[in-house]
Protein backbone atom coordinates (compact mmCIF):
# COMPACT_ATOMS: atom_id res chain seq x y z
CA UNK A 1 0.00 0.00 0.00
CA UNK A 2 2.26 2.62 0.64
CA UNK A 3 4.46 1.90 -2.25
CA UNK A 4 1.38 1.93 -4.40
CA UNK A 5 0.72 5.50 -2.71
CA UNK A 6 4.33 6.75 -2.84
CA UNK A 7 4.66 6.05 -6.55
CA UNK A 8 1.17 7.51 -7.49
CA UNK A 9 1.90 10.46 -5.77
CA UNK A 10 5.25 10.80 -7.81
CA UNK A 11 3.54 9.85 -10.76
CA UNK A 12 1.13 12.69 -10.19
CA UNK A 13 3.49 15.38 -9.17
CA UNK A 14 5.71 14.45 -12.01
CA UNK A 15 2.67 14.79 -14.42
CA UNK A 16 2.97 18.85 -15.08
CA UNK A 17 6.31 18.95 -15.62
CA UNK A 18 5.83 15.90 -18.12
CA UNK A 19 3.19 17.67 -19.74
CA UNK A 20 5.15 20.60 -20.98
CA UNK A 21 8.59 19.02 -21.36
CA UNK A 22 7.11 16.60 -24.20
CA UNK A 23 4.77 19.16 -25.83
CA UNK A 24 1.21 17.30 -24.43
CA UNK A 25 -0.42 20.47 -22.97
CA UNK A 26 -1.31 21.09 -26.38
CA UNK A 27 -4.24 18.22 -26.01
CA UNK A 28 -5.32 20.15 -23.29
CA UNK A 29 -6.98 22.86 -25.23
CA UNK A 30 -8.67 19.96 -27.23
CA UNK A 31 -9.79 17.69 -24.67
CA UNK A 32 -11.27 20.83 -22.26
CA UNK A 33 -13.15 21.73 -24.93
CA UNK A 34 -14.58 18.45 -25.06
CA UNK A 35 -14.89 18.13 -21.47
CA UNK A 36 -16.88 21.56 -21.49
CA UNK A 37 -19.18 19.83 -23.99
CA UNK A 38 -19.77 16.90 -21.88
CA UNK A 39 -20.27 19.03 -18.15
CA UNK A 40 -22.95 21.68 -20.45
CA UNK A 41 -24.85 18.83 -21.97
CA UNK A 42 -24.87 16.41 -19.09
CA UNK A 43 -24.96 18.67 -16.15
CA UNK A 44 -25.83 22.10 -16.72
CA UNK A 45 -29.12 21.49 -19.51
CA UNK A 46 -30.45 19.15 -17.34
CA UNK A 47 -29.85 20.84 -14.25
CA UNK A 48 -31.64 23.87 -15.92
CA UNK A 49 -34.72 21.91 -17.40
CA UNK A 50 -35.39 20.36 -13.61
CA UNK A 51 -35.85 23.82 -12.76
CA UNK A 52 -38.22 25.16 -15.10
CA UNK A 53 -39.89 21.54 -15.40
CA UNK A 54 -43.39 20.74 -13.12
CA UNK A 55 -41.79 18.27 -11.95
CA UNK A 56 -42.21 19.18 -8.28
CA UNK A 57 -45.30 19.89 -8.79
CA UNK A 58 -46.53 16.39 -10.05
CA UNK A 59 -44.61 15.01 -6.89
CA UNK A 60 -46.36 17.60 -4.68
CA UNK A 61 -49.42 16.42 -5.37
CA UNK A 62 -49.39 13.49 -3.65
CA UNK A 63 -49.34 15.80 -0.65
CA UNK A 64 -52.38 15.99 0.94
CA UNK A 65 -52.11 19.31 2.93
CA UNK A 66 -52.38 22.51 2.27
CA UNK A 67 -49.90 23.60 5.15
CA UNK A 68 -46.25 24.56 4.10
CA UNK A 69 -46.68 23.40 0.61
CA UNK A 70 -45.36 26.22 -0.97
CA UNK A 71 -42.04 25.83 1.05
CA UNK A 72 -42.04 22.01 0.82
CA UNK A 73 -42.35 22.57 -3.53
CA UNK A 74 -39.42 24.90 -3.17
CA UNK A 75 -37.57 21.98 -0.98
CA UNK A 76 -38.18 19.33 -3.81
CA UNK A 77 -36.93 21.73 -6.47
CA UNK A 78 -33.81 22.22 -4.86
CA UNK A 79 -33.66 18.20 -3.85
CA UNK A 80 -34.43 17.15 -7.35
CA UNK A 81 -31.61 20.12 -8.97
CA UNK A 82 -28.81 18.85 -6.43
CA UNK A 83 -29.49 14.99 -7.05
CA UNK A 84 -29.18 15.39 -10.43
CA UNK A 85 -26.14 17.82 -10.27
CA UNK A 86 -24.44 15.11 -7.90
CA UNK A 87 -25.64 12.35 -10.82
CA UNK A 88 -24.29 13.89 -13.65
CA UNK A 89 -21.26 15.46 -12.59
CA UNK A 90 -19.71 12.63 -9.98
CA UNK A 91 -21.19 10.00 -12.08
CA UNK A 92 -21.80 10.07 -15.51
CA UNK A 93 -19.87 13.37 -16.78
CA UNK A 94 -16.49 11.39 -16.07
CA UNK A 95 -17.34 8.51 -17.56
CA UNK A 96 -18.22 10.34 -21.00
CA UNK A 97 -14.97 12.46 -20.87
CA UNK A 98 -13.17 9.15 -20.72
CA UNK A 99 -14.66 7.93 -23.22
CA UNK A 100 -14.84 10.51 -26.14
CA UNK A 101 -11.33 11.75 -25.45
CA UNK A 102 -10.10 8.31 -25.26
CA UNK A 103 -8.34 8.08 -28.64
CA UNK A 104 -6.87 11.50 -27.55
CA UNK A 105 -5.45 10.08 -24.52
CA UNK A 106 -4.40 7.03 -26.06
CA UNK A 107 -2.04 9.54 -28.04
CA UNK A 108 -0.89 11.04 -25.09
CA UNK A 109 0.21 8.25 -23.29
CA UNK A 110 1.50 6.77 -26.93
CA UNK A 111 4.03 9.60 -27.29
CA UNK A 112 4.64 9.68 -23.56
CA UNK A 113 6.04 5.99 -23.51
CA UNK A 114 7.82 6.70 -26.71
CA UNK A 115 9.24 10.06 -24.54
CA UNK A 116 9.97 7.98 -21.10
CA UNK A 117 11.81 4.52 -23.18
CA UNK A 118 13.17 6.38 -25.88
CA UNK A 119 11.56 3.11 -27.97
CA UNK A 120 8.61 3.53 -30.35
CA UNK A 121 5.57 2.18 -27.85
CA UNK A 122 3.03 0.01 -29.48
CA UNK A 123 0.50 1.25 -32.02
CA UNK A 124 -3.23 2.42 -30.63
CA UNK A 125 -5.92 0.34 -31.94
CA UNK A 126 -7.31 1.98 -35.20
CA UNK A 127 -10.32 4.69 -33.97
CA UNK A 128 -13.66 2.47 -34.69
CA UNK A 129 -12.59 -0.52 -33.15
CA UNK A 130 -11.07 1.70 -29.96
CA UNK A 131 -14.16 3.06 -29.70
CA UNK A 132 -16.05 0.54 -29.29
CA UNK A 133 -13.84 -0.89 -26.57
CA UNK A 134 -13.72 1.83 -24.43
CA UNK A 135 -17.59 2.19 -24.96
CA UNK A 136 -17.83 -1.60 -23.85
CA UNK A 137 -15.07 -0.90 -20.99
CA UNK A 138 -16.91 2.15 -19.66
CA UNK A 139 -20.32 0.64 -19.83
CA UNK A 140 -19.08 -2.31 -17.61
CA UNK A 141 -17.30 0.39 -15.42
CA UNK A 142 -20.31 2.81 -15.13
CA UNK A 143 -22.90 -0.04 -14.70
CA UNK A 144 -20.62 -1.77 -11.53
CA UNK A 145 -20.21 1.24 -10.37
CA UNK A 146 -23.53 2.67 -10.30
CA UNK A 147 -24.57 -0.38 -8.35
CA UNK A 148 -22.14 0.02 -5.22
CA UNK A 149 -22.87 3.98 -5.09
CA UNK A 150 -26.99 2.74 -5.21
CA UNK A 151 -25.82 -0.10 -2.17
CA UNK A 152 -23.82 2.55 -0.25
CA UNK A 153 -26.50 5.62 -0.63
CA UNK A 154 -29.35 4.85 1.59
CA UNK A 155 -26.19 4.48 4.26
CA UNK A 156 -24.84 7.41 3.55
CA UNK A 157 -27.86 9.81 5.49
CA UNK A 158 -27.16 7.50 8.83
CA UNK A 159 -25.30 10.47 11.51
CA UNK A 160 -21.86 9.31 12.30
CA UNK A 161 -21.31 6.18 10.06
CA UNK A 162 -22.89 7.78 7.05
CA UNK A 163 -19.54 9.62 6.83
CA UNK A 164 -17.80 6.34 6.33
CA UNK A 165 -20.21 5.58 3.45
CA UNK A 166 -19.57 9.12 1.55
CA UNK A 167 -15.80 7.83 1.51
CA UNK A 168 -16.51 4.77 0.38
CA UNK A 169 -18.69 5.79 -2.49
CA UNK A 170 -15.64 8.84 -3.19
CA UNK A 171 -12.88 5.90 -3.16
CA UNK A 172 -15.37 3.59 -5.67
CA UNK A 173 -15.56 6.29 -8.30
CA UNK A 174 -11.63 6.94 -7.71
CA UNK A 175 -10.76 3.37 -8.11
CA UNK A 176 -13.13 3.44 -11.80
CA UNK A 177 -11.85 6.71 -13.11
CA UNK A 178 -8.08 5.28 -12.67
CA UNK A 179 -9.09 2.46 -13.98
CA UNK A 180 -10.20 4.40 -17.03
CA UNK A 181 -7.20 6.33 -17.51
CA UNK A 182 -4.91 2.68 -17.05
CA UNK A 183 -6.69 1.52 -19.85
CA UNK A 184 -5.17 3.85 -22.02
CA UNK A 185 -1.89 2.23 -21.87
CA UNK A 186 -3.69 -1.10 -21.73
CA UNK A 187 -5.14 -0.62 -24.76
CA UNK A 188 -2.20 -0.46 -26.59
CA UNK A 189 -0.25 -3.67 -25.41
CA UNK A 190 -3.39 -5.70 -26.87
CA UNK A 191 -5.46 -6.30 -23.39
CA UNK A 192 -8.84 -7.49 -23.88
CA UNK A 193 -11.49 -5.89 -21.56
CA UNK A 194 -11.55 -9.19 -19.38
CA UNK A 195 -7.47 -8.43 -19.20
CA UNK A 196 -7.97 -5.24 -18.25
CA UNK A 197 -10.62 -5.35 -15.64
CA UNK A 198 -7.97 -8.32 -14.05
CA UNK A 199 -4.68 -5.99 -14.05
CA UNK A 200 -7.15 -3.44 -12.49
CA UNK A 201 -8.31 -5.56 -9.73
CA UNK A 202 -4.31 -6.55 -8.87
CA UNK A 203 -3.30 -3.40 -8.93
CA UNK A 204 -6.56 -1.61 -7.58
CA UNK A 205 -4.73 0.42 -4.77
CA UNK A 206 -2.27 2.37 -7.26
CA UNK A 207 -5.69 2.52 -9.73
CA UNK A 208 -7.57 4.12 -6.68
CA UNK A 209 -4.68 6.26 -6.04
CA UNK A 210 -4.24 7.24 -9.80
CA UNK A 211 -8.28 8.10 -9.60
CA UNK A 212 -8.61 10.30 -6.83
CA UNK A 213 -6.45 13.21 -8.14
CA UNK A 214 -8.36 13.34 -11.22
CA UNK A 215 -11.75 13.65 -9.44
CA UNK A 216 -10.44 16.14 -7.38
CA UNK A 217 -9.18 17.84 -10.41
CA UNK A 218 -12.81 18.05 -12.06
CA UNK A 219 -14.67 19.72 -9.48
CA UNK A 220 -12.11 22.63 -10.00
CA UNK A 221 -14.71 24.09 -12.84
CA UNK A 222 -13.30 25.02 -16.04
CA UNK A 223 -9.34 25.18 -15.01
CA UNK A 224 -9.75 21.25 -14.32
CA UNK A 225 -11.40 20.14 -16.91
CA UNK A 226 -9.22 21.05 -19.50
CA UNK A 227 -5.65 19.39 -17.42
CA UNK A 228 -7.58 16.70 -16.07
CA UNK A 229 -8.17 14.47 -18.74
CA UNK A 230 -4.10 15.01 -20.11
CA UNK A 231 -2.09 15.12 -16.48
CA UNK A 232 -4.21 11.60 -15.58
CA UNK A 233 -3.38 10.33 -18.71
CA UNK A 234 0.54 11.15 -18.09
CA UNK A 235 0.17 9.71 -14.41
CA UNK A 236 -1.85 6.84 -15.37
CA UNK A 237 0.64 5.58 -18.21
CA UNK A 238 3.81 5.83 -16.32
CA UNK A 239 2.28 3.97 -12.91
CA UNK A 240 1.14 1.27 -15.57
CA UNK A 241 4.46 0.99 -17.74
CA UNK A 242 6.23 0.18 -14.02
CA UNK A 243 3.65 -2.38 -13.31
CA UNK A 244 3.56 -3.72 -16.60
CA UNK A 245 7.13 -4.30 -16.55
CA UNK A 246 7.43 -5.53 -12.53
CA UNK A 247 4.66 -8.26 -13.79
CA UNK A 248 7.03 -8.78 -17.09
CA UNK A 249 9.93 -9.79 -14.42
CA UNK A 250 7.86 -12.01 -12.32
CA UNK A 251 9.02 -15.43 -12.28
CA UNK A 252 6.86 -17.71 -14.90
CA UNK A 253 4.97 -19.82 -11.44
Amino acid sequence: MISSFRFALADWLAAPALMFRHGLWRVCLLAGLLSLVVMVLLVALPAWALVHSDLSEVLMAYYPWQWGREGLTTLLDSLLVVLVLLFMFLFAAKHIVMLISGPLMTDVSQKLEAALTGQPAPDELPLLPGLWRGARLALRYASRELMLLLAFFPFSFIPVIGVGFWLMGLLVQAYYAGAGAVDYTLERYRFTTTQSVVFNRRHRQAVILLGLPYLLLLMVPVIGWFFAPVLVAIAATRNTLRYLEADKAKPAV
